[in-house]
């Protein structure tokens, strides 16, 4: 084949050695044009044969002891010299053509291939750019919900697996028109924007307004109800759509100016864990007196889950020291990891 110029056809049917392509009794339709008028005539369908060097592909045409030749698929391949004018016109015109096999397009196929090691290379550099939050959130939007119990590790595999294997139909997710809510609703959830109620039946803010953004409706979840509402576009969606943009923009900007290095972070975090170990320690030593020093079970609880939740997840909110559920929540979340 050195050298020389082909067409190449694809069977677009599972095929691993030789499959040939039927031309015993196959008939096409057939058309003229007048040499006089230069009209189009049908001549309706016309058995078709492939005779290698003979003046035409009609059977009606050829004359003589040529014998037609049969066609064979390779691994899926047919490669037809471009100087073989009866064959690749059989090819055009057979009834598999695009059927059962396809013209091959190289420059199609090498813009997809392309494309595809280039987002490849974008898609690392998304996970690579995104803090364990929005590589949670992604993944979340990517996946669903399943995702919600998978630790910043799992996150980053999975997505950086499915880029590997599935690139251009991770391509067309990500651009897809109902990713971005369902990113955003992740996003809110994973930085504590917004969270279940207690019931899980609304979707709230977590602030001390604990106000209801949206309904949950029995066997859904959180994450999903508030993308399909972030997607209505009313009024009201589009303001919540826009409150949290802006908390999610606020949270950011927060983190970057709280941003230390990791021995001051460690360090902080040493101290925290100790001075909650003072405070539960001082509160079960007797005083002086003989006396026991009570505290309420409540704010006892509350300090040992603070002092847990240092141990396990990391520094506590300020805006949910006091919030036992949310606290109990996350540390199971992450020793389930």
């Amino acid at each position: 084949m050195s050298g020389e110029q082909f067409k190449i056809y694809k069977l677009k049917i599972k095929s691993n050695g030789y499959y040939q392509l039927p031309l015993s009794e196959v008939y096409v339709t057939r058309e003229i044009v007048d040499k006089v008028t230069k009209e189009t005539k049908n001549l309706g369908h016309r058995k078709i044969v492939y005779v290698k060097g003979a003046p035409s592909i009609w059977e009606e045409d050829i004359s003589g002891n040529l014998s037609p030749k049969q066609v064979w698929f390779e691994k899926g391949l047919l490669y037809v010299p471009i100087n073989d004018l009866n064959l690749i016109k059989i090819m055009e015109l057979h009834p598999w053509l695009n059927v059962k096999y396809e013209l091959v397009d190289e420059e199609k196929e090498f813009n997809e291939k392309l494309e595809s090691l280039r987002f490849k290379t974008k898609i690392g550099s998304i996970v690579e750019e995104s803090d364990e939050e929005k590589q949670k959130a992604i993944s979340i939007a990517l996946f669903g919900v399943m995702a919600l119990a998978w630790g910043p590790a799992k996150c980053e595999y999975e997505l950086r697996l499915f880029a590997e294997n599935n690139p251009l139909k991770l391509q067309e997710t990500l651009n897809g028109k109902d990713y971005q809510t369902k990113y955003l609703a992740a996003l809110a959830f994973a930085k504590n924007i917004v969270t279940d109620s207690m019931g899980k039946d609304a979707v709230i803010w977590n602030d001390s307004s604990r106000g209801v953004i949206v309904k949950v409706a029995k066997g859904q979840n959180g994450i999903n109800t508030l993308a399909d509402f972030l997607s209505e576009r009313t009024d009201e969606s589009l303001l919540v759509l826009q409150t949290l943009t802006d908390k999610v923009k606020k949270a950011e900007i927060n983190l970057k100016e709280k941003d230390t290095s990791k021995d001051e972070v460690l360090a902080e975090k040493d101290k925290e864990i100790a001075l909650l170990r003072e405070q539960l320690a001082a509160k079960n030593t007797p005083a002086e007196d003989g006396n026991v020093d009570t505290v309420d079970n409540e704010e006892q609880k509350l300090l040992e889950l603070r002092a847990k939740f240092e141990d396990v997840v990391g520094p506590v909110p300020n805006n949910m020291k006091n919030n036992i559920e949310w606290l109990t929540d996350k540390i199971n979340a992450k020793e389930a990891e």
